[in-house]
């Protein structure tokens, strides 16, 4: 009934049978637990026991079954949080889908079911159309994201099958079950499913403390809260700022009344200075001719942050003047935000969401949820995407309207940037390409930005990529630098502008082969000094100092020694305190323990082997 037809498919591939009577009376008596009060263990042991088979046999029969629906339960909450934007991580609710897709693939190898993931979330989403249709909508990226999860999965298995075995060995020998920590650190560092690790130690006969619910304490202990500074400040007495940005994003002088001053922040009955938020930064201006550093909101409370706090007062009569170059530049920043997130949708698909942003003066970044890292080749589309938005030239349309009527009209993609608080959202809607619930100033239309340039992406956690960008002057200016610097390169090389990547192909391959030569002759000398240095050895030893070369080369000359004498032991150093100890296969000597006995001597640190050990002498006149 819960999984329908999905169920019914998955059964038959993997080629369950099901004994029909003794389901009947298994119901009968699990219908009866209380899943939010009843010991599922004891559960188990009473229901064996009124079916009169033992607890293992019970387990054989329904543990299949079991795994079964959970795979089908793991995949449809997959689909449900990445139709909403949330992709496998390793933090947040993401580490919670990663967990469950983990738990999916295990069980799908243990009882060898060869079920394709796949397949059954399209099923999911054909069967929950009626309810939801946006469920079809990216299915093929949903696959895409489950076979990179699989990768991952893969990747790390035998690893981690190997740490628990290590781990039940070792606690085999001390003779004690495998903890809560050693549970979690697997859980978390391996992946690891805890009904795995539990399997596992009882066929090694190992017992394993129990962690009542164990999943929801993992999932508690990966939410990170962040405290708010800005609430430790108290401005309950203040009545709302009046925001003039909003009335008017082109103002540039206002008049006020300042009605408090906490600290070094002065507090107006209105203002044109936007607050941080949002990513956004804060305006720059002054205040009567007083530089403002900074501007806050606390509770629709506006805070000034000026340079001189103490030549105002409270009633005292200012007037604001906004830096607006610095604001046009922001407003620039903002809106091509949108844009990118628009662009990146609509290449990259529907599971993108807004992760975080930043728009400051000098650059901007998006930081967008994405399932491996975005290549060359679509970043040169996000940018001509964007770019092509910018020259059609859209209107900004700018409205305020009813939470639920917004909902209602665009649905809950409105909350890219987060989710906002009141009853009444402010909608900033670029027609055709993207709406979103936001705060931020933004131009009137896309033309206004002028010009849009991406400067470079990097992942910033696993899930998550970030691509940095400039719009406006400031992405001229950087095009500008970038020509700049392609002229003196080509003029230091010689080289029209045009061949210069042909030329810096030839360079790097005469490079290349300089350096192979150079090697050559590195290996000749080693050679060569390697037999210089045989004719001092006595007793298979020798320790030399060889002031002007490398630790690299250093290890080579003793390698051509020990070639020629496979009981040597060789130790050398160089005037910068590299010193390193080397000896033959069928050598007596110890490499480690000879090298300590001179760091004793010599005040040195290091490590290594019985073969080969490596470090640094710190006091060098002393060698």
């Amino acid at each position: 009934i819960v999984f329908g037809d999905v169920i019914r498919k998955m059964k038959k591939i993997a080629n369950i049978a099901i004994d029909e009577d003794f389901m009947l009376e298994f119901s009968k008596h699990a219908n009866l637990l209380n899943a939010d009060e009843f010991d599922f263990k004891e559960g188990r042991r009473k229901i064996a026991k009124l079916l009169k088979i033992d607890e293992e046999e019970l387990m054989g029969k329904i543990r299949p079954l079991q795994a079964l629906y959970a795979i089908a339960d793991h995949l449809r909450a997959f689909l449900y949080a990445y139709n909403d934007g949330m992709l496998p991580s390793n933090s947040g609710g993401g580490y919670n889908i990663r967990m469950i897709l983990r738990k999916a693939f295990a069980e799908n190898e243990e009882f060898g079911f060869g079920l394709d993931f796949g397949d059954i979330i399209e099923w999911h989403a054909k069967e929950l159309s009626p309810l939801d249709a946006t469920l079809k909508e990216g299915i093929e990226i949903a696959k895409e994201v489950l076979h990179e999860e699989y990768k991952k999965f893969t990747a790390t298995k035998e690893r981690a099958k190997a740490k628990l075995k290590a781990v039940i060995e070792q606690n085999k020998k001390q003779k004690k079950p495998i903890t809560k920590e050693q549970q979690i650190m697997l859980y978390e560092s391996y992946g690891i499913p805890i009904e795995m690790i539990r399997e596992l130690a009882k066929k090694e006969k190992i017992k394993v403390e129990d962690i009542p619910d164990i999943y929801k304490l993992l999932a508690k202990k990966n939410v990170v809260e962040k405290e708010d500074e800005k609430s430790k400040i108290d401005v309950s007495k203040f009545p709302k700022t009046k925001k003039l940005f909003y009335e008017d994003v082109n103002l540039k002088t206002f008049n006020a009344k300042i009605i408090g001053i906490i600290e070094s922040a002065l507090i107006l009955d209105r203002t044109a200075f936007y607050a941080e938020s949002g990513g956004q930064q804060a305006d720059s201006g002054t205040i009567s001719g007083i530089k403002v550093l900074d501007v806050q909101e606390i509770d629709g409370v506006i805070l000034h942050y000026v340079e001189k706090p103490e030549v105002f007062s409270v009633g005292q009569k200012v007037v604001g003047e906004v830096d607006f170059n610095k604001r046009k530049i922001l407003m620039r920043h903002h809106t091509a935000t949108h844009l990118l997130n628009a662009a990146a949708r609509h290449l990259l698909g529907k599971h993108i969401w807004q992760s975080g942003a930043f728009k400051g003066v000098e650059k901007a970044h998006l930081d967008i949820t994405h399932y491996k890292r975005i290549t060359e080749e679509e970043l040169e589309k996000l940018e001509m995407a964007v770019n092509k938005m910018i020259q059609e030239n859209v209107a900004v349309e700018i409205s305020v309207m009813p939470r639920d009527e917004a909902e209602k009209k665009f649905g809950f993609r409105i909350y890219q940037g987060g989710y906002v608080p009141g009853k009444e959202i402010r909608i900033v809607n670029i027609k055709g390409y993207d709406v979103e619930a936001c705060g931020g100033l933004h131009v009137a239309n896309t033309g206004e930005i002028g010009f849009f340039k991406i400067l470079k992406r990097e992942s910033i956690k696993d899930g998550v990529e970030r691509i940095t960008f400039v719009a406006g002057m400031p992405a001229l200016l950087y095009v500008q630098e970038m020509e700049r610097k392609l002229k003196e390169t080509a003029s230091i090389l010689k080289t029209p502008i045009a061949q210069l990547e042909k030329t810096s192909i030839k360079l790097m391959e005469e490079l290349k082969n300089a350096r192979k030569e150079l090697e050559k002759i590195k290996v000749g000398y080693a050679e060569n000094e390697a037999l210089a240095l045989l004719k001092e050895m006595k007793n298979h030893k020798i320790i030399k100092l060889i002031k002007d070369k490398s630790r690299h080369e250093l290890i080579k000359i003793a390698e051509n020694i020990i070639k020629k004498d496979k009981k040597a032991l060789v130790i050398l150093a160089n005037s910068s305190g590299d010193i390193i100890s080397l000896c033959g296969e069928d050598s007596s000597y110890n490499a480690k323990e000879e090298l300590e006995k001179i760091f004793k001597k010599c005040n040195g640190k290091g490590g290594g082997n019985k073969r080969l050990a490596q470090g640094k002498i710190l006091n060098v006149e002393n060698l």
